[in-house]
C-alpha cells in the first residue's frame, strides 16, 4: 500500500486510517459509501478523514522542502 505520492511522501507514513482512505479515494476511485463500508466508518467521516489526510500530507511535504 505504500504507493509513492508527490515529493516522495508515502501514504504509509500517515496514521491509520488516513493513508488507507486517501488511497481508496484517490488511487482506487472508490466513492465515500464504498470507503465507509470497506473501512467500517460512517459515510460522513470519510470526508473528515480525507481532509485530515491531505493536511497531514501537506505537513510531510513541507518538512521535505
Amino acid at each position: 500500500m505504500a504507493d509513492d505520492v508527490c515529493g516522495g511522501a508515502t501514504l504509509a507514513e500517515l496514521k491509520p486510517p488516513l493513508g488507507e482512505i486517501l488511497s481508496d479515494f484517490f488511487l482506487h476511485g472508490l466513492r465515500y459509501e464504498e470507503i465507509a463500508r470497506k473501512r467500517g466508518v460512517a459515510v460522513g467521516s470519510v470526508g473528515v478523514y480525507l481532509k485530515r489526510g491531505l493536511e497531514a500530507m501537506r505537513r510531510i511535504w513541507g518538512k521535505r522542502d
